[in-house]
């Protein structure tokens, strides 16, 4: 290296012109930083917010709506009945289409329940009515005679 482009460039920076800041030139910059900061924080408080809210819609966590024993039971045994007629059907979705009998009724029915907050009694009836016409689909379904509505 060459000593003397060591010297020019020290003697740049010798021949620049002194510079005072403002007296208020540090206290801006610090109210500045503060700010920036509590954007950041902000944008990731509402990013996180927005996280769970996604999360929670994508997930769709099913949250028990009744402790008591009884209607969990019947619940349980509907989707087991669900999952046996599947393997019988091979997918079954609970439409009329799929199905002589017609599940719509029953499940509008429990869903107006729910809705409404019906007792667990009432529940419990409508859900023991669909497990009845699952278990009439399954039969039907194994032993391959047809139901007729008249």
């Amino acid at each position: 290296m060459r000593q003397p482009t060591l010297t020019a460039s020290a003697q740049l920076l010798a021949d620049l012109p002194d510079f005072d800041p403002p007296a208020d030139l540090w206290p801006r910059i610090l109210r500045r930083q503060r700010v920036l900061q509590l954007r950041r924080r902000a944008a990731l408080g509402t990013l996180l917010a927005a996280a769970s809210v996604v999360l929670a819609l994508v997930l769709r966590i099913p949250v028990p709506v009744s402790g008591d024993p009884a209607l969990v039971r019947l619940q349980a045994d509907s989707q087991r009945l669900e999952s046996r007629l599947a393997m019988l059907v091979g997918g079954f979705k609970g439409s009329a289409n799929e199905s002589p009998t017609d599940l719509r009724p029953v499940e509008r029915a429990l869903q107006d329940a729910y809705d409404r907050g019906a007792s667990s009694a009432e529940l419990a009836e409508l859900w023991r009515r669909r497990n009845e016409m699952l278990d009439a689909l399954i039969s039907t379904r194994e032993t391959g005679t047809l139901v007729t509505r008249i």
